[in-house]
């Protein structure tokens, strides 16, 4: 149930930690903008909507860890929290069997659902690929930020079981990559 006192003590712990880690407000401003999204039932208008999605969305979550982990270098994260980001939230899309309206609609115009669907899985190997290929740039504190995006081709072939997937987070930070 819902206790104002329980939200105002939250809401404090909140902007302390905002504070101690210096976390841009702008950044947690989009977030929740961006999820405004999921309570409509408007669709996804192209694949640029899709990538600011996933961009406000997964992206930024990955960026604010960087800055806990890495402080003013997180700047160095961006480019690759992005493109992991996009990558790992199109993969959470493909398995969750998002509703159509999450996937573009130029790719469901073109060849249906399921055509769509693939062209998301497509989409997140990409910008998997991508992130990967400028893993150098990423400073290693800011590693633990982006693991998620390890799971990627996980979710795309059709999940793991949660032992799986904290296995190949491991795997992938000691193997300082994702």
């Amino acid at each position: 149930p819902f206790t104002p006192i329980a939200s105002r003590r939250d809401a404090r712990r909140n902007a302390a930690t905002i504070t101690a880690h210096r976390l841009p407000p702008a950044a947690l401003e989009s977030l929740i903008t961006a999820r405004t999204f999921d309570l409509y039932d408007d669709p996804m208008p192209d694949v640029a909507a899709l990538e600011t999605y996933l961009g406000h969305t997964q992206s930024a979550l990955m960026q604010l860890g960087a800055v806990i982990l890495c402080g003013a270098e997180a700047a160095r994260a961006a480019e690759v929290s992005g493109l992991a980001g996009v990558a790992y939230g199109a993969a959470l899309l493909f398995a969750g069997r998002a509703p159509v309206r999450y996937l573009p609609q130029p790719w469901v115009q073109e060849g249906g659902e399921a055509a769509a669907r693939l062209q998301l899985a497509s989409h997140a190997r990409q910008r998997l690929s991508e992130a990967r290929a400028k893993l150098k740039a990423l400073l290693p504190q800011a590693l633990p930020a982006v693991l998620p995006a390890s799971l990627t081709i996980l979710d795309i072939a059709g999940g793991a079981s949660q032992f799986r997937r904290q296995l190949t987070m491991w795997w992938a930070a000691r193997n300082n990559r994702f």
